[in-house]
């Protein structure tokens, strides 16, 4: 995943694009809604978006909907199928693939040499967006807030 996600992100980000993609930021507004989770991830996740996009990398075109359903093999390579396309930091795109919180959060920030707290942090914020979602969509968000708690201490 880590290596299909960085020949992704190598892809130029014309001007065109800038203008044609939501950018993460505004799909994370939705943080800013009152929503039936636990309080204090909500304001934990609200805090660290807003530290993250005041100082995350250059921005870059993501998949935007990066899980293990949407990559494939296909003659020995990986390719992926169904973007959404958004533009935002590459670590904000990582958290779909994620199983086990620690230690996958641990080999992404040795693989694209990044802060833990960074890859950690993103990884949150993403699970609570996912969490609001999902309420927003009828269904239900535990799955989400179960993966919330386990990366909680270390936010």
């Amino acid at each position: 995943m880590c290596q299909t996600m960085e020949r992704l992100h190598q892809a130029p980000l014309s001007q065109n694009a800038r203008t044609s993609f939501p950018a993460i930021a505004d799909l994370l507004k939705t943080l800013d809604k009152e929503w039936n989770i636990p309080h204090e991830y909500l304001v934990k996740a609200r805090f660290l978006k807003n530290r993250l996009l005041t100082h995350s990398r250059p921005h870059v075109l993501l998949h935007g909907d990066l899980h293990h359903d949407n990559i494939l093999l296909q003659d020995k390579k990986w390719i992926v199928i169904d973007p959404q396309g958004v533009i935002g930091p590459p670590m904000s795109e990582i958290w779909a693939f994620i199983i086990d919180p620690i230690a996958d959060t641990e080999y992404v920030a040795t693989y694209f040499n990044d802060s833990l707290s960074t890859v950690r942090e993103w990884y949150f914020v993403r699970l609570i967006l996912a969490s609001c979602w999902n309420l927003e969509d009828r269904l239900s968000p535990e799955r989400f807030l179960e993966l919330a708690k386990k990366i909680f201490p270390f936010v």
